[in-house]
């Protein structure tokens, strides 16, 4: 059957690929397989650094499927494979004789002063120890340390 120019193809017409498309598909094929070695690698040397510099490591046990829904981060949070990155510290840190925390989802890290020890709803700079809770990344580490240790 032959198919004029301005004619719609019809549904379901298998349309052979020119040699053109073909390699050009081998291409991205090739370069989706270049990214995603890239990345295996990067997530090799980050877990495998980790492990080998701390006795102890801490992560956070994250709802991935919540936080994919902010439409914002659903790209990024995806690319970064938490799962794997998970799964692969453990394993490397079971071999080393390392320990690896799992800290709750719920615990509220980085509402905890780690001045007081207690949650500061109130204060917004400054809470009542006098510490200012500008460095909330400091604060949540101490109050994660201090969970893990309690």
């Amino acid at each position: 059957m032959h198919i004029l120019a301005r004619q719609p193809i019809p549904k379901g017409m298998h349309l052979a690929w020119s040699k053109h498309m073909v390699k050009t598909q081998r291409r991205i094929v090739r370069l989706h397989a270049r990214i995603a070695n890239i990345r295996a690698d990067a997530l090799h040397q980050l877990t495998t650094d980790l492990v080998e510099r701390f006795d102890v490591i801490a992560i956070e046990d994250l709802n991935v499927a919540e936080t994919r829904k902010n439409h914002r981060l659903a790209r990024a949070i995806a690319d970064m494979g938490f799962g794997e990155f998970r799964r692969q510290l453990q394993s490397k840190a079971a071999q080393r004789g390392k320990t690896v925390v799992v800290v709750n989802r719920w615990y509220p890290s980085s509402k905890i002063c780690s001045g007081v020890d207690t949650k500061c709803r109130k204060c917004r700079s400054r809470c009542g120890s006098g510490r200012v809770r500008s460095v909330r990344p400091i604060m949540t580490a101490t109050s994660t340390r201090r969970s893990i240790y309690a």
